[in-house]
């Protein structure tokens, strides 16, 4: 038999925002064992009432990228 070829992902040759590089996402909070936030509020999620993990990959929709310095 064949031996079988590995089955890659496609790397994505853009760069892959998050929730944290995005300037509508605000009220950073629980802080982690590194003493850095993990958690933020979005006005677009849920009308702000619930929280996104800083980490996750930001929507396509409503993203505006954030300059960094101005917060946190």
């Amino acid at each position: 038999m064949a031996a079988r070829k590995p089955i890659r992902k496609a790397v994505a040759a853009a760069v892959q925002y998050t929730c944290r590089d995005c300037a509508n996402s605000y009220d950073f909070h629980e802080r982690g064992w590194d003493g850095k936030p993990f958690l933020c509020r979005c006005p677009f999620y849920k009308d702000g009432k619930f929280s996104l993990f800083l980490t996750d990959k930001a929507c396509k929709d409503h993203f505006i990228l954030r300059i960094h310095g101005t917060s946190e």
